[in-house]
């Protein structure tokens, strides 16, 4: 579900920047503290290879929401 989720969240990251002004700045701060988080389990080692594939998945997906979320 999260790679789906932050899927989702990129094109919606997207279209908000450029409009993005003070009421975004806490949807950009509360989207880098969850991917913080996710990051941080994303180093967990995973006990199946399907979780391994998935954690290489989420931490794709979270460079690419933070590398947007950063503007």
């Amino acid at each position: 579900m999260n790679v789906h989720t932050f899927s989702l969240l990129r094109k919606w990251l997207e279209q908000t920047v450029p409009e993005s002004g003070c009421e975004a700045q806490p949807l950009f701060t509360a989207v880098r503290e969850y991917c913080n988080i996710l990051v941080e389990q994303c180093f967990r080692p995973a006990h199946k290879q399907h979780d391994i594939a998935l954690q290489k998945a989420v931490s794709t997906r979270v460079v690419n929401v933070l590398c947007i979320a950063t503007f």
